[in-house]
């Protein structure tokens, strides 16, 4: 096989070749630096959600359609005496002994819409039975097709208490 002829490039050729892969180097740059801000302000603005979520009253646990913990927050696992990080991802039907949080999401997946507010009783594994308030909203997406179901949970033990 037999390599081209080399031609000689003139002088102004090459530096045209030359500011031709200055400027893609120095475009390459921009995007990477705008790529680099994008991602510090995306990671800023999910750790203010996250401390958001952890800084809420009320315990939060957000399951997709097939029942998984996506989000389960600090006081959600202090109401609940569950470790929150190992709740992530596991059905919801294994984390809890009781069907309950179970049949409140099935209700809200199958009616899409908000369930009314229960006071129930349930067993804790560190506080034994405490009285909750709880109720559930679908997560909609863009198309407000529903894509899973935030369970909100509220200890009213004291309160209970106050009311005997």
């Amino acid at each position: 096989m037999k390599n081209p002829p080399s031609e000689k490039r003139s002088p102004q050729e090459i530096a045209i070749l030359n500011q031709a892969f200055q400027s893609f180097n120095e475009a390459t740059e921009q995007l990477q630096n705008s790529y680099d801000v994008l991602n510090e302000a995306l990671e800023t603005n999910k750790n203010y959600l996250h401390n958001i979520m952890e800084s809420l009253p009320t315990g939060v646990i957000v399951v997709d359609q097939n029942n998984a913990i996506h989000t389960f927050n600090k006081t959600a696992g202090s109401i609940t005496g569950l470790d929150p990080k190992v709740c992530l991802n596991k059905p919801l039907g294994e984390v809890f002994s009781t069907d309950l949080f179970e049949k409140i999401v099935g209700r809200t997946t199958k009616e899409k819409q908000k369930s009314p507010i229960v006071e129930r009783e349930i067993e804790t594994p560190h506080h034994g039975k405490i009285y909750t308030r709880i109720s559930t909203s679908p997560v909609l997406d863009k198309k407000n097709e529903q894509i899973g179901t935030i369970l909100n949970i509220e200890d009213i033990t004291e309160l209970r208490r106050l009311e005997e």
